[in-house]
C-alpha cells in the first residue's frame, strides 16, 4: 500500500462524522489510535492511505468523499506571433562575410600603421 499522505477536506470529513452520528475521539479508539488521531486528520487535512482505508472499512467512509480534488493544470495558450515581429530577417551571409572580411582587413592596415 502507499505511504504517501492523501489530502482531504478536513470540513467533508468532519461533516460525515457530525451526519451519522459518530465522534472523532469514539472513530479514533475504534481505529486503535489515540483519542486525538482524527482531529489531527480533520484540522491537518491529510491522512495516510492506511488510515483511509480503516475509515472507509470500519465506518464506511469512501476517500473519495473526502479526498481534495487536485485542480487540472492550466494549459498555456498558444502564444501567436504578431505579424513580423518574431521572424527572422533575410541575410545574403555572402554580403556579411564580405562586410567583415573588408573591415577586418582594414583594422589591420590601420593598426599597422599606427605604431
Amino acid at each position: 500500500m502507499e505511504s504517501r499522505m492523501i489530502k482531504i477536506d478536513g470540513r467533508k470529513l468532519d461533516k460525515i462524522i457530525t451526519e451519522r452520528g459518530l465522534t472523532r475521539t469514539a472513530m479514533s479508539e475504534k481505529m486503535g489510535f489515540n483519542q486525538g488521531f482524527i482531529s489531527n486528520v480533520v484540522s491537518r487535512g491529510m491522512i495516510n492511505p492506511y488510515a483511509a482505508k480503516m475509515l472507509e472499512m470500519l465506518f464506511d467512509i469512501k476517500l473519495e468523499e473526502i479526498k481534495v480534488k487536485e485542480p487540472e493544470p492550466e494549459q498555456p495558450e498558444c502564444i501567436k506571433p504578431q505579424e513580423g515581429v518574431l521572424e527572422a530577417p533575410q541575410i545574403d551571409y555572402q554580403k556579411l562575410y564580405a562586410v567583415i572580411y573588408k573591415a577586418v582587413v582594414e583594422a589591420i592596415k590601420k593598426a599597422g600603421t599606427e605604431e
